[in-house]
């Protein structure tokens, strides 16, 4: 069973300097949070993931299309499938086959696959939907899409990647959205299982 290493929980607890901002991981009731530490404290990685979208959107690309009305509710809509769908399946997955184990503890095999029915479930919305656009928000890479990156990318160590490969469609987005340059460079330095 791949598992996540000490380095793993060691980084969790390292202040992260990106250039553009500085901020501190550290764990709240068993999740992590993070906290930007020079002028504002956003609690939440999806709040600051906005923020940080809105803060350097003239100097890199448009995650959230706010300039169009239909393409930013494309992008909020998205946001929400990943939010309230998708990631309490697949975060479930990856806590129990690889953080679990890191603290001595079992995986509970039913919780496992309880969540990797739900996760297939969302995924077959997600394989109609981008047999029709290329990307979540339409035809156009957006925060939408970035935000699944984290727990997919650990879900890819595990054997339920077979859950994309089994979706082409998905699979393509997913190879299209991890290859792309700045995704690669995000994952290197993401902490690795093994």
């Amino acid at each position: 069973m791949a598992r996540v290493g000490k380095a793993f929980l060691t980084s969790l607890k390292s202040n992260v300097n990106l250039g553009c901002c500085y901020y501190h991981y550290h764990f709240h009731r068993h999740s992590i949070t993070y906290s930007f530490l020079r002028h504002l404290n956003l609690p939440e990685s999806r709040a600051i993931a906005r923020y940080v979208a809105r803060k350097y959107e003239s100097s890199g690309p448009d995650l959230l299309r706010e300039g169009n009305l239909r393409e930013s509710a494309m992008v909020d809509l998205w946001l929400e499938v990943e939010s309230q769908q998708y990631n309490p399946a697949i975060s479930s997955i990856v806590n129990q086959y690889l953080i679990i184990p890191i603290h001595g503890g079992v995986p509970d095999q039913k919780l496992i696959d309880a969540n990797v029915e739900k996760l297939g479930m969302v995924l077959d919305v997600y394989e109609d939907h981008l047999s029709k656009t290329k990307f979540f928000a339409g035809d156009f890479f957006s925060l939408a899409d970035l935000d699944h990156l984290p727990y997919t990318q650990y879900l890819m160590a595990t054997p339920y990647a077979s859950l994309f490969e089994s979706r082409p469609h998905v699979k393509a987005w997913w190879e299209e959205l991890s290859s792309r340059p700045a995704a690669r460079k995000t994952t290197a330095a993401m902490p690795k299982s093994g």
